[in-house]
Order: C-alpha cells, then structure tokens, then sequence
C-alpha cells in the first residue's frame, strides 16, 4: 500500500500486478469512518487475489484538496471518481477498471459510469436511491441523536466534517441514480441492505436499462455500519464480491516497477502534503503536511487521534489543522497508531482495541521520523484518547516541548481511566447549583445509576483524603496536579481545549473540587473552554474556532528566542512571567 496524491485527490494504492483494477469509491461524512478499516482490508484481499486497488478521498473531502468554490460538489465527487479510474489505466496500466462503490459512493460510481459509458463491470453495496433519499437517513440519523443527548437538533445539519450548506443538500437531491437512463456497465453485482426493499427495486431499474444484474445478500451489513472501534468486517459479503471481481481475470501486463516510478513522480509533484510509509517492519501510514519553505526553528507538529478514527481525525479535524499551521510555517504529520486507520496492526494486537503502553512505541516512531526530518522538537495534540496518550508520552519523552489536549477524558494524566470518578461534597454542592442540571432532571432525564451510587463514593473520597492527611501524603487530586505542573516546570507550554459542555469538564472540577476558570492555574496550563461544543465538534464553525485558538497559541509560544536587546543603565530588568502558566481564554459563565 502507498499514499500518494493524484489531481488533487488523495489516494492509497494496493499493486496487485495484474490487468484488472479496481476503484473503491467510498461513502462520506460519517460512514466514512466507520468503513476506514474494512475499505482498506477489502482493497488487500483484493490486491492479494491479484487485482490493482486504489481507494482514495473525494475532492473536497478529508485529505484531498479542497473544491473550487465554482465547482458544485456532487460534480466534484463524480469526477473524482472519473479521476481515479483515468489514473488506474493511464499510469498504473490497467486495461479494465471495475468501480466498487459503497452507500453514496455506490451512487457517485453508478453516475460516473453512466457519463464514461465504457465500464464494463460495477458493484453496488448497500447503494443509495438518490442523494434526496440520502438526505432524508442523515436527517433523521441527526434527529435521533439529538433526541438522545436531549438538545434541539441543530437546523444547521453536518455530516462529521461535511457542512450540508444550502449548496450541498440543493445539489445532492439532483444525484438520481441511473438518471439518463443509459446503461452505466455491462455487468452489475447489487449487493442491497437486509429487508430494504426500495435497495432491491433498484437491481430492476439497471435491468430496465440494459445492464446484466447480479444480487447477493450483503450479509454483515448492520455490524459493519457503527462505531469503528467495533465495527466488524463483513468476511463472507466481501468474499463474494472478491470472488465475483476475479472471474475470467484479464491476463498480467503491468510491472510492479511501473507502478513505483507513477507514485513517485506523483507523490513528488505535491510540495504542500505527501501521504508517507514509515519505519521497517511494521509500517506506519500518515500524510505530512509542511510549508512552502520548511522552518527548522519551529518545532513539528503531530496529530493524536481518538479510537480507531482515521489519521484524517474526526470529521477531517486534523486536516483542516494541519494546512492552517502549514501556512504559519509549521510542518505537521497526521499518522494511523497500529491495527487503526491505514496502518496495518502488528503481530497478536487485541483487536480492536489498543492499550495506551502499546501505543508509545507508534508514537516514538513518528518523533523520530519527524527527528530524521530535521525537527528536534515536536509539539503533540491530541483528541479524546489521543490527548491521554498525548499527556502520558510528553510526561516520558524530553522531545516534546509542545501539548494541546482537546476534550482530554477523565484522568487523562494516568495511563488507566477508572470506570467512574470520585467525587466530593464541595463539588457535589457546587453541581447543585447549576440550572443545567435541574432542567434535566425535570425533563425527566434523571442519571439514577450515578445519583444511587453517589453515597458511596463520596465515603470512598472522604476516606481517601482523611488517610492521606493522617499519614502526611498527598491525595491522589494533588498528586496528579503535581504531575500536570511538572511539564510547565519543564518547559512544556501547554493549551487544554475542553468543550463547555463536555461531561469530562465536569468531571474534572469534582476530582479536584476545583472551578473549571482555576484548572488553568492548578495544573499549569492554558485553558480555552469552547462555547457550544459537547465532546465532539459537530459544526465546522465551532472547529474553525478551536482551530484558531490553537494557532494562536502556537504563534506565541513556538516563536524561536529572539536575542533581547541590552537595557539602557537606568532600567531594571524584571524576570520575565513564564507565558501561558494559568492563563485563561473563554471562561464560561
């Protein structure tokens, strides 16, 4: 497998050294991140039954450049796909290109065969009627889960990165599928959604326009559509659509010494990013982004993620990042820990889940990349997860002199995270107070599980603190603090960005017993507390935010020393403040 850009798009090619490719043409927004492991363990069994495989980004979309404003998106993504099936033959000298779409992407292929008109084969999974019907699913996908966070659903809807202007939704519900009602292939495999009957009808719409149809249940279909952390691959329908693909295979023509020399003229000719392979044995996948004119004196960035979400981040989070620091002059890499995103998982990894230990050694290896780049220092940001490993390594690793942890979780300083946090009574009393949490309780949406078992934990806290006192040691709260202060004492500049509404804010004011505007000066660092944000950013204006915030640290505390001019004789010179030590930006009211 090798990332690489082509045409602006982003995409990661699997050589299979024979005739046929194949073109993976994948849903967006939030289905997007569910399939990311699937999509690329189906393009190695295919590479492995001996096809060419290339997955790739949508213009627009996560890591491929962003559309011409002039450019309507549907237009942008159809073309994509054209785009790819043109780099398959044209460079990597496929002779025939098969398109294999998912959801949207299903709908996006099936349109893009119809305007080529050559395609002689095309799979549609799961493939959606029309981008109006897709439109409709978001919605009330959207709506659901409002309900269940009890907040109106916001009218501003967004797919995980992909803002649904009045632009996009207008252009989506002009997608039809099979809308000029030529054939788009020759021979067509469906494979439909269990008991969609709307997915079926579509099979007789491609017979009545001439196609030869094939249809196999697309069994695993509900376990593969979730949360990636467990969502499963489904063998079986993959199988059959592997087994499909390689019938009457055309014989080898192209050389695996073609396929390197495209790649790199190609991944040479975009100075701005690079999708790179690292470290020998078990690599490591990730895009560089770097500016026009590397700067040695700013330290390097590298991107932390949370889960088995892609290198991409969530919602395409560290992608927007990385090209706002690229343009202060900073380099960055966004990579795949292990057994998550592109990178393979290395030998006897529990999948799907990673333990933090197991993760340094990922982590080490993209320092010293970054390091082999010429980056001595190197700044960390991390999500969620991925600010907790992001804290853990810079507490291990002199080589970071740069922390931003976005919406840590509870305890993020410790390797462990206990399944349920102590609390005390000052901050139980202080809860109390808030409005927000006595209309939730008259809606009706009463935590009983935690409020039962609140008597308990707050005895648990109460002889925690009362042994500590009695032996002169320090309580497990003032023990952490003092671990988070300790980077500021090493000269770690550090910015925690916490939602005003993420539960693990709450959380850390009743471990420390301490109000969210006095976490800055307790632990040393920062703070920002984002207006309107939850754990996840779930609007582009709210990360556009977070992601000015952060540049804005940067530039002030990543600036190389500058030589301080000799005061005059009369002056006193004072010691300097340190910078950022219990600063506050946002606090809440």
């Amino acid at each position: 497998m090798t990332p690489f850009f082509f045409e602006g798009r982003f995409g990661w090619f699997h050589p299979g050294g024979k005739a046929r490719g194949v073109v993976l043409c994948g849903p967006i927004g939030s289905e997007s991140d569910y399939v990311q492991r699937a999509w690329r363990d189906l393009a190695e069994q295919l590479a492995g039954a001996g096809l060419s495989v290339l997955r790739f980004d949508y213009l627009g979309v996560r890591n491929s450049l962003e559309r011409d404003p002039a450019t309507r998106p549907v237009r942008a993504w159809i073309d994509s796909v054209k785009a790819a099936r043109r780099w398959l033959r044209e460079e990597a000298g496929c002779e025939d290109v098969v398109l294999v779409g998912l959801r949207l992407g299903a709908t996006l292929a099936a349109a893009a065969a119809e305007e080529l008109g050559d395609v002689d084969r095309l799979v549609l999974l799961a493939p959606v009627a029309s981008g109006d019907a897709y439109l409709r699913e978001v919605t009330i996908l959207q709506r659901m889960d409002a309900a269940a966070r009890h907040v109106e659903a916001d009218p501003a809807m967004e797919v995980h990165g992909l803002e649904m202007t009045p632009e996009v939704t207008a252009d989506l519900k002009t997608l039809k599928f099979c809308a000029g009602g030529t054939r788009p292939a020759r021979r067509v495999l469906v494979l439909p959604r269990p008991g969609m009957t709307r997915d079926a009808k579509l099979a007789e719409t491609l017979r009545g326009c001439g196609s030869e149809v094939q249809e196999l249940p697309f069994e695993g279909y509900a376990a593969l559509m979730v949360n990636p952390e467990v969502a499963a691959y489904p063998a079986e329908a993959f199988a059959s659509l592997t087994a499909w693909l390689t019938e009457d295979q055309i014989a080898a023509t192209a050389e695996a010494a073609r396929h390197a020399k495209a790649l790199r003229q190609l991944t040479r000719a975009q100075a701005r990013e690079a999708g790179v392979l690292y470290r020998e044995g078990q690599p490591l996948c990730g895009v560089v982004s770097s500016p026009r004119r590397a700067r040695k004196d700013l330290p390097a960035i590298l991107f932390l993620n949370t889960g088995a979400i892609s290198h991409a981040g969530m919602g395409g989070m560290w992608v927007s990042m990385a090209r706002r620091f690229a343009a202060l002059g900073f380099t960055s890499l966004r990579f795949d820990i292990a057994g998550f995103g592109d990178s393979p998982p290395r030998p006897g990894q529990r999948d799907p889940f990673v333990h933090m230990d197991e993760a340094f050694g990922d982590v080490e290896a993209a320092i010293e990349w970054l390091h082999a780049q010429g980056h001595s220092r190197v700044t960390l940001i991390g999500f969620c997860w991925g600010a907790q490993l992001a804290c853990n390594m810079a507490l291990r690793d002199n080589r970071v002199t740069g922390l931003v942890l976005i919406n840590a979780r509870r305890q993020f300083w410790a390797l462990d995270t206990p399944a349920d946090s102590v609390v005390g009574l000052g901050s139980l009393l202080r809860l109390a107070r808030q409005r927000s949490r006595w209309r939730s309780l008259m809606r009706g949406h009463a935590p009983w599980a935690t409020i039962a078992s609140l008597p308990s934990r707050l005895l648990r806290r109460l002889i925690e603190t009362r042994a500590a006192r009695w032996l002169g040691r320090e309580t497990a709260p003032e023990a952490a603090a003092r671990k988070l202060r300790s980077l500021r004492a090493r000269g770690v500049e550090t910015l925690m960005v916490q939602g005003q509404d993420d539960p693990f804010l709450v959380g850390f004011e009743e471990y420390f017993a301490t109000p969210r505007h006095r976490l800055g000066e307790l632990f040393g660092m920062t703070t920002h507390f984002a207006p309107g944000v939850d754990h996840l950013f779930r609007n582009v204006t709210s990360l556009d935010q977070a992601g000015e915030t952060i540049a804005a640290h940067l530039r002030r505390t990543s600036a190389p020393a500058r030589p301080r001019a000799r005061p005059a004789r009369t002056a006193t010179a004072n010691p300097a403040h340190p910078s950022g030590a219990g600063k506050h930006l946002g606090e809440a009211t």
